[in-house]
């Protein structure tokens, strides 16, 4: 399954995202279970602390509260859904944004940089949830 993954983080990362990663969530199951694997990333370099620290603050309702973190880059979260949260870069230097899209078993996590706007960005990342995870089964 590993290979699949790759795959498709491959074609996230192919076009308006800059950077991708698909983390695996399990409500359902126990915090030690759903927070130290990550299935796939490209164009960012998150490390297990940050998606353990991730996967938690959004099982538990309280990602918006605090900094998202990933590959040492810090993003604040401007726009809280059901199943989707979205994000400003913190650096001046940097700019962009991140998109998370959370699935039944996967959250789906985009980083963008500038010049591509929100407004790209997003509907991109769910297209692209839609897509690939309707082929895999719904995960």
């Amino acid at each position: 399954m590993s290979g699949v993954w790759e795959r498709s983080v491959g074609v996230l990362t192919s076009r308006v995202v800059s950077g991708g990663a698909i983390l695996p969530i399990q409500p359902d199951g126990p915090a030690s279970t759903r927070k130290n694997i990550i299935y796939a990333q490209k164009g960012v370099s998150m490390r297990v602390p940050e998606a353990s620290a991730l996967i938690e603050a959004i099982m538990d309702g309280r990602v918006h509260r605090d900094y998202v973190t990933v590959g040492g880059q810090q993003y604040l979260l401007t726009t809280v859904m059901e199943s989707a949260y979205y994000g400003r870069s913190t650096s001046s230097s940097a700019g962009g944004g991140i998109v998370l899209v959370k699935t039944q078993r996967v959250l789906v996590l985009a980083t963008y940089t500038d010049p591509v706007m929100a407004a790209e960005a997003i509907p991109y990342v769910h297209e692209f949830t839609d897509s690939v995870m309707g082929t895999l089964g719904g995960m």
